[in-house]
């Protein structure tokens, strides 16, 4: 990725964060704490790689990626995780998709330690779900319409021990 390419997606992912001004108030992003950390998956098929880190009190920021058997990346994003306003959002930039431009989804709803992120506009994924199944595991789901059939991807992960 050139520089040029560098700077317009940041200012694209700058450009939807600023849509909404961010309060004093971070009580919904505070239910993430969670999330820092080093995480991963791993099956006969792929490998996960997912890493949060907190940057102030209404933003996270991550990077994911999946490994194939033979260690080439299948797939790679970039993500950030902001509260504004009373709104959580989880805003996605995967590569070579999209047209290399990020993707808003907002936290819908959560309970019992399970956060919903959708975007109906979006073509796939429209929904986003982290389930929270111990302070080291975690359940993230992704699914929606895909090629006219309902499709659900599962990704379990343990956290590294730091």
């Amino acid at each position: 990725m050139s520089c040029k390419e560098g700077e317009e997606k940041k200012e694209e992912t700058e450009k939807l964060l600023s849509e909404e001004k961010t309060t004093e108030k971070y009580d919904q992003i505070k239910e993430f704490d969670w999330l820092v950390g080093h995480w991963e998956g791993h099956s006969s098929e792929n490998e996960t790689t997912e890493v949060w880190e907190k940057q102030n009190d209404s933003t996270f920021t991550g990077y994911s990626f999946i490994l194939s058997p033979n260690k080439d990346t299948i797939m790679s994003e970039e993500m950030i995780l902001d509260q504004r306003g009373d709104s959580l959002h989880l805003v996605i930039n995967a590569r070579n998709q999209n047209n290399d431009k990020p993707v808003a989804f907002t936290l819908t709803g959560f309970a019992a330690n399970k956060y919903i992120f959708e975007n109906p506009d979006h073509d796939f994924p429209t929904r986003i779900i982290y389930n929270k199944i111990a302070e080291d595991s975690l359940l993230a789901e992704i699914s929606g319409q895909n090629e006219g059939r309902t499709t659900i991807i599962e990704f379990p992960m343990v956290k590294k021990k730091e």
